[in-house]
């Protein structure tokens, strides 16, 4: 498989060269984490069920020439919980290699990370040996699996900065002694270079981001991701945003009742929950199996989009959002009122990720359950009696910023594109003017049909024009450019019945012209169509005139005959009586 993939690499180096160019920008490659605490020991437990399969196809710029391939040489599954980062990397390999002299030409995997601003570089090979370049080793556990070997480490999570920190993950394949190739995450081609990376000022800055599960402290300085830079092609983005929010509750088992269904709102809105009556919920089904939750849960509306035939484990669009709320007050029959203290929740995270039948990482919850316990000192049963007689909840929810923008943004440069759009409209004006001018000629009964067909041609090469100038965020060009395409479809409607009645009416002159002509043309019968001759019809005609033609010559004929036969028979007569 490998002197396979080899041959492969060289065939197609040059076909592949412009993929180099493409993967250079590696720095900006995000890969998402889940909550999880795993076992290090070499096999991928449960800890990993929701991990994102992260696929190792593409090769390095300098070892493998970047080229993508069209399987996996390796999938990794990462997950952390509040210290640690657990790495799973499964290895797909036949024909596993340990006969290089140097480390990195034996069959193995290479993790780096930052430790106090320093790189941490370890090699794992699937024998079990362990080579720390640089760094100290962690807890790690090596595996021969049916398809190669799987390596298991334990990452301390340090150099945290707005929930992330700084990694990369090498697969080395190698054949006969000698590294075949480096393998990596498709455009993390340049992460060959990852070992030349000392700290996080080096220019080489070619490492992942590891986008941790959960909030942590900063421990490194840094800048907050810049908000977005709002253009023509994302601000609609921006502008069709938006956000629902719900009240729930959900025992112990998981099972979740919606008190106030979804309510969506829009970006820079504000959603009110006002929800009053009954819960409806049993203190049976509240408390099953422990202790119920009460919380206010804010999503993406189902904003965020999953790529098209999307997978179980596949993520979509990531986007952050901020939200802040009022004091939410709760009213319960029988008890206190408890008042929640209003808040901001700050760049919250979304990806959407595809599950078994549904979608995930699309919301945030407010915890209401702590509160209502801590005010009114409920222990868990006294918790469920509390939740099967609330009667109201109250507050307000806005939607202030995503991906660092806010509603003033948003309104600002709306007012750049009005501006933009008054100028196309005095383009776009004339154009409307010369459709109205084509209007005028192709209603008009005096001009021709190649007038009107003419009219018509100029017609939509105004729309064609207008359209090459008028985007959906043109309000006020959309207006004209809308009902341009109107009077343009009207127009071409009517010069069609104008060129079907003009060739229905030369078709029926047509006919009358032929019909004309064969009645005209000789030697045709206008009723049978046979043929007549002209000589016999005249014969025919006089012998008709003289009462019966040849019929009158032939009776001369006999009677000429008989006379002469009598006159012979006479002078015989004579002649005997001598």
């Amino acid at each position: 498989m490998k002197k396979l993939i080899s041959v492969l690499a060289v065939i197609l180096a040059l076909g592949l060269a412009a993929a180099t160019a493409v993967c250079a920008a590696t720095a900006d490659l995000t890969v998402l984490s889940v909550l999880g605490t795993a076992v290090i020991d070499g096999i991928k437990d449960e800890a990993y069920a929701d991990a994102v399969p992260v696929e190792f196809n593409q090769q390095g710029d300098t070892n493998g020439n970047g080229m993508v391939m069209d399987h996996s040489d390796a999938t990794a599954y990462i997950i952390n919980d509040a210290e640690y980062a657990y790495v799973f990397v499964d290895v797909y390999d036949d024909n596993l290699d340990n006969s290089g002299s140097i480390a990195y030409d034996r069959d193995s995997v290479e993790l780096f990370w930052m430790v106090d601003n320093a790189k941490a570089q370890i090699r794992y090979h699937f024998d079990g040996t362990v080579d720390a370049d640089s760094g100290e080793d962690v807890e790690s556990a090596v595996v021969i699996t049916d398809t190669g070997y799987a390596v298991e480490a334990k990452i301390p999570i340090t150099d945290v900065f707005d929930d992330k920190i700084e990694i990369c993950i090498q697969i080395n394949v190698c054949e006969d002694g000698l590294r075949q190739y480096t393998c990596y995450i498709q455009g993390n081609a340049e992460g060959d270079r990852a070992y030349a990376r000392n700290n996080r000022e080096s220019p080489n800055d070619c490492w992942w981001t590891l986008a941790l599960a959960g909030r942590f402290e900063d421990t490194i300085e840094g800048e907050k991701n810049e908000p977005m830079e709002i253009d023509r092609d994302n601000f609609m983005s921006l502008r069709d945003s938006k956000f629902g929010v719900s009240l729930a509750v959900r025992n112990a088992s998981g099972e979740t009742g919606l008190l106030v269904g979804e309510t969506d709102g829009v970006f820079g809105g504000t959603v009110k929950i006002s929800w009053e009556g009954s819960s409806g919920l049993t203190e049976d089904r509240i408390g099953v199996r422990g202790e119920p939750e009460l919380f206010i849960m804010i999503t993406d509306g189902g904003y965020l989009k999953l790529p098209e035939g999307a997978q179980v484990g596949d993520t979509g669009e990531t986007a952050t959002y901020t939200f802040t709320y009022t004091d939410i007050t709760i009213t319960a029959d029988g008890y206190d009122n408890v008042v929640v203290p209003g808040g901001t929740l700050d760049d919250i995270r979304f990806t959407v990720k595809q599950e078994d039948g549904w979608t995930s990482g699309t919301s945030v919850e407010i915890d209401l359950t702590e509160p209502v316990k801590e005010q009114l000192g409920l222990d868990t049963e006294g918790l469920c009696e509390y939740l099967t007689n609330v009667t109201e909840v109250t507050t307000t929810v806005t939607f202030d910023a995503w991906n660092g923008r806010t509603k003033d943004d948003l309104d600002w440069y709306l007012s750049v594109l009005e501006d933009e759009d008054k100028n196309i409209l005095a383009i776009i004006q004339r154009n409307m003017d010369g459709v109205m001018e084509a209007k005028a000629v192709i209603e008009d009964e005096t001009s021709d049909l190649t007038a009107k067909q003419e009219a018509l041609k100029n017609a939509f090469a105004a729309l064609e024009h207008t359209e090459t100038y008028v985007r959906e965020y043109h309000t006020q060009s959309m207006e004209v450019l809308t009902e341009m395409r109107a009077i343009v479809e009207e127009l071409s409607s009517a010069v069609e019945k104008l060129e079907a009645e003009a060739q229905e009416q030369e078709q029926q002159e047509q006919q009358t012209q032929q019909e004309d002509s064969d009645a005209q043309e000789p030697g045709v019968s206008g009723e049978s169509g046979e043929p007549v001759n002209e000589e016999n019809e005249a014969t025919s005609s006089a012998d008709e005139e003289n009462g019966g033609g040849s019929g009158v010559i032939i009776g001369i004929v006999i009677a000429v005959v008989v006379i002469i036969i009598i006159t012979a028979a006479g002078s015989k007569r004579k002649k005997g009586v001598n």
